[in-house]
Order: C-alpha cells, then structure tokens, then sequence
C-alpha cells in the first residue's frame, strides 16, 4: 500500500509538473530544431546541441522552482550536479540521436522526437533523485 501511494504521488505530483515543463520546453525545442534544420540548413547534430544548452540554465531554475518546488538559494552542489545530468543526457542524446539517423536510417526529425522520449524519462529520474533530492542536510 505504501508503495503505491509513493508511486501515485511521484506520477500525480513531481513528473506531471515535469512533463508540463517539458512539454513546454519541447515545442520549444522542436521549433528551434526543425528551424535550424529546415531553413538555416545547419546539421541535425548542431541543431539539437545549440537548443540543449541554451536551455540548460532555463530548466534548472524551472525544474528547481516548479517542478521539484524547492526554496532558497541556489547550492553549489545541486547545480554542478544539474550540468552533469545534463551534460551527461546530451551525450547520450547526440549519441542516440546519431545511431538512429546514421545506422537506422530514420529521418532526422522522427528521430529527435524519438530521443525526446528517452531524454524526458531519464533526466527526470535523475534530476529528481540525484539533484533535487528532499534531504535537510545536502551541500554546500
């Protein structure tokens, strides 16, 4: 019982105003993407890139103040373990992202939708329990 109260909890409180946040982010994202690549013709690597990190300092203060609603200031801690998460997530989306163009063929903008999906399951569990964490004592 426990346990499904916890789960109910994560998915109606925590994830749902992440996937707000990300959906937001998303339209975003996609619009930037498919601008870069559509008709300034920059890659489909560069494009992607250039949308991640001019988000990257967006969804922090988003995440920390919305999603995850945590007060007071900004700890050394949480946001160099948030560039970590992050640097570590566009790794592994360029990577995807690559795979599936170059070595499965798919066009490059089902593909980043694709990638989308993976990217907002991943970085929630990690922004949620290895940056944003709820203990009294935690950094700096």
């Amino acid at each position: 019982m426990l346990i499904r109260k916890t789960i109910k909890s994560i998915l109606l409180g925590d994830f749902l105003r992440f996937v707000i946040v990300g959906i937001i982010s998303t339209i975003f994202n996609y619009s930037l993407f498919y601008l870069l690549l559509q008709f300034l013709h920059v890659s489909y690597l560069l494009s992607s890139w250039t949308w991640y990190v001019a988000w990257l300092v967006l969804w922090y203060f988003f995440n920390k103040t919305r999603t995850f609603q945590q007060k007071g200031g900004h700890k050394i801690k949480k946001i160099v373990w948030y560039v970590l998460v992050y640097a570590f997530s566009l790794i592994s989306w360029l990577w995807i992202l690559y795979l599936l163009v170059n070595k499965l063929n798919i066009d490059a903008r089902i593909a980043n939708i694709l990638v989308i999906w993976y990217s907002t399951i991943t970085n929630f569990l990690w922004t949620k329990y290895l940056v944003f964490t709820r203990k009294k004592n935690d950094g700096f």
